[in-house]
């Protein structure tokens, strides 16, 4: 993807790049018609703000508001409130109970069976059971899918997420392209480990939680939930394609082959754990091969599966980032915040701030109108 570099971001003379992206999840013409507000800078004095380290990760203290179900088969429209109230059931009435499957389960090879997704996604998720549980989302600083602060904070990838702003509340969310085959390994490794749950119903909480000083209110997916204490469980299942003589495959605990490969990618995962209130993952490996089968499974404790300065270095970026934003978002305003390469010569991924600013390209990519907002809200007196 390329760019024309700007001779001036902060110039009064709208600017408008041409952005070429890799299968862009928004029309290029929208994207082409989108004016060019700042390049974020983690450096930036007006963003380095003083935080305590360690009180990132102490500080974010993740607390569960509802628990609810939602049907992967979404509405196709992001802003039919009914529609959506259809599809989720509050409070939850499935909880995935996580059951440790037998070992040399085979991975049966299934065709894909997809289940159809919505052009864009909708916030409903999070406000919709946010006023089940009379809570007033204009009390927090960040209202967004987990998804959304995962993408912002994975630097290496592209990304495109929305941006408005009301009062002192910034809406997040993401663009992107998802796919959910059924038939996946990953899918197949959910239903061994939480039989006669529907997987066609996901499980969700809605969190409260602090990223510094920004108040958040999020949604996040839970796989599976232990009988034991009532605490969720995170599950993956990498393939295991370990060619390394000194390594046989169920003689690998802490997955070192993974690891290096970066097929496991602890890090991410870690972060995704964190902001979903997830203590305990359980790693399903599996051989490779039309005949599959379970090998092991590994248990890894949030608290140590990646180095703390992993952690501080995640949760610091997303802070800077959400100041930025706080400091550049105006009300009444659409924004797309990208992340690509703006020098194909480098390996690294600049973050910009772009401003919609064609009325036509506006309400395409509209996803909290006021309207849909009065009608969800809760005023707390």
């Amino acid at each position: 993807m390329s760019i024309t570099t700007a001779p001036d971001y902060d110039s009064k003379k709208p600017y408008r790049p041409k952005i070429r992206m890799h299968n862009p999840p928004i029309p290029e013409a929208i994207l082409n018609r989108c004016v060019l507000i700042k390049k974020f800078q983690s450096n930036q004095n007006e963003i380095n703000e003083e935080v305590d380290p360690m009180g990132l990760i102490n500080k974010y203290k993740p607390h569960i508001l509802n628990r609810f179900n939602v049907n992967r088969y979404l509405p196709d429209d992001h802003r039919a409130i009914q529609s959506y109230r259809d599809v989720l059931t509050i409070p939850a009435e499935q909880v995935p109970i996580f059951s440790a499957p037998q070992l040399n389960t085979l991975f049966p090879a299934l065709p894909p069976n997809e289940i159809p997704q919505p052009k864009y996604s909708s916030l409903l998720p999070i406000l919709i059971p946010a006023q089940a549980a009379d809570i007033d989302f204009y009390q927090y600083d960040i209202v967004s899918e987990r998804n959304s602060l995962l993408k912002i904070a994975s630097t290496h990838k592209e990304c495109i997420v929305g941006v408005v702003r009301c009062g002192k509340t910034l809406f997040l969310r993401r663009y992107d392209r998802r796919r959910a085959n059924q038939n996946d390994a990953g899918y197949q490794f959910e239903r061994m480990c939480t039989p006669g749950y529907d997987l066609e119903v996901e499980y969700k909480y809605l969190i409260e939680g602090y990223i510094g000083n920004f108040q958040t209110l999020i949604t996040a997916q839970v796989h599976s939930v232990s009988e034991d204490d009532g605490l969720p469980i995170e599950l993956k299942c990498p393939e295991l394609k370990c060619s390394r003589s000194n390594c046989p495959q169920l003689k690998c605990p802490e997955l070192k082959c993974l690891e290096g490969d970066g097929k496991l990618h602890l890090d991410e995962k870690w972060l995704q754990m964190f902001l979903g209130g997830v203590e305990k993952l359980k790693v399903g490996l599996r051989s490779g091969g039309r005949s599959a089968q379970l090998l092991q499974i590994v248990p890894y404790d949030a608290a140590n599966m990646v180095d703390v300065n992993i952690k501080i270095n995640f949760l610091r970026y997303l802070n800077q980032v959400l100041l930025f934003l706080q400091d550049n978002v105006q009300e009444a305003r659409s924004y797309l915040l990208c992340r690509y390469r703006h020098d194909e010569s480098s390996r690294d991924m600049d973050l910009f701030l772009y401003e919609v600013t064609d009325r036509e390209d506006m309400q395409t990519l509209e996803f909290v109108p006021n309207w849909m907002l009065k009608k969800l809200q809760i005023r707390n007196t």
